[in-house]
């Protein structure tokens, strides 16, 4: 492993494909890439225990990318990662590069929106106090045309009445609200790259839909890249150019939504897939997998979900698998990636070599 880099994916040298399995010489549009990431790895410091393996991907502007897996599996903490919000006893090292290209100007090159909209605001701080703060960070305004800011950026997230919003404090919002709210500080200060860490779990149904519209708009209208990271596969499937799944620290497939989806190529990925209800259910019990994600120092160590994989051998607890640029786009880490689909009662069953 020269330099400390993991090898190339198989065939991707010729073809200006990175390690996520996209074509790094162009994003969406053909703009290029905003986010670049190569063999990240986030270490518990005193310990020495990895709680991410180094992992790499890159991100193109206008582009959603879905981090997708089990809780435990290094999403959330890799997003901190790219933050620089690790705590003290965690460390994180590898190259993170965020860019909008030559000439870009953008002040606030990467943003966040946190789980828990309440939690992230200050609750004896009104709104108008949160959006001023964040945007005098990065300019140097009259107080008058930071409200005039302030005002802008609610508005752009969809809040009816801006002005009144400003001098309201979180508790008298709901839970949508406050998430609306989240995503204006995020957006501020018109960052290249939006960090969101599960912005949907705790709104109900039509509020999530409401906030992924409008994530979509400003993706749409800013050139906006998102990494989403969410438990809702089905979300992914409707919002998502592509995705990144992870299992106990590992990037263990990659690729076009579309392609997982109706062909996964890796054995968590497929067992994933199986456990989303289908509707009508015909009295078929939902398909669950045995086991759970090893917490970070445990093993196995080698292909992290081995212990849970029907298809698992010796091979699988002793050697580490290489990452396969499979035709399409398709990034999987596998000994043996599945390689045929079977259609069955109308839903893609996974069959793995």
């Amino acid at each position: 492993m020269p330099n400390g880099y993991p090898p190339t994916p198989a065939g991707a040298a010729k073809s200006g494909i990175c390690c996520s399995g996209r074509d790094c010489n162009s994003g969406k549009g053909g703009i290029g890439c905003v986010l670049k990431v190569e063999s990240l790895t986030v270490t518990i410091s005193a310990h020495g225990v990895t709680i991410v393996q180094p992992l790499s991907f890159e991100i193109g502007r206008g582009e959603m990318v879905a981090l997708v897996g089990e809780s435990g599996s290094g999403k959330s903490i890799t997003c901190r990662a790219l933050m620089g919000l690790l705590p003290a006893n965690i460390k994180s090292s590898g190259h993170i590069a965020i860019t909008g290209g030559q000439g870009d100007r953008r002040v606030g090159k990467v943003a966040m929106v946190f789980q828990d909209p309440v939690g992230t605001l200050n609750p004896v701080r009104t709104i108008g106090f949160h959006l001023r703060e964040i945007l005098g960070l990065h300019s140097k305004l009259p107080a008058a045309e930071l409200r005039a800011k302030a005002v802008e950026a609610l508005h752009s997230v969809r809040i009816r009445d801006p002005e009144a919003t400003l001098s309201l404090y979180p508790h008298q919002l709901s839970g949508g609200m406050n998430q609306r709210v989240g995503i204006a500080l995020a957006l501020a200060a018109d960052p290249l790259l939006l960090l969101a860490d599960e912005p949907t779990s705790s709104l109900d149904t039509t509020t999530q839909a409401e906030t992924m519209d409008l994530i979509g708009e400003l993706r749409e209208k800013n050139g906006l890249a998102v990494l989403f990271v969410t438990h809702d596969l089905g979300l992914v499937n409707q919002r998502a150019d592509r995705v990144i799944v992870m299992y106990g620290g590992q990037l263990v497939e990659s690729g076009p939504a579309q392609k997982i989806f109706t062909a996964p190529t890796h054995p968590y990925t497929a067992a994933l897939l199986r456990s989303i209800p289908k509707l009508p259910s015909n009295g078929v019990p939902l398909e669950g997998i045995p086991g759970q994600v090893p917490a970070p120092g445990d093993g196995p160590f080698c292909c992290r979900f081995s212990n849970r994989c029907p298809k698992a051998d010796d091979k699988c607890f002793s050697v580490t698998a290489p990452e396969v640029l499979l035709e399409g786009g398709q990034l999987v880490r596998c000994h043996y990636p599945i390689s045929s689909q079977v259609s069955r009662g109308g839903a893609h069953v996974a069959t793995a070599s």
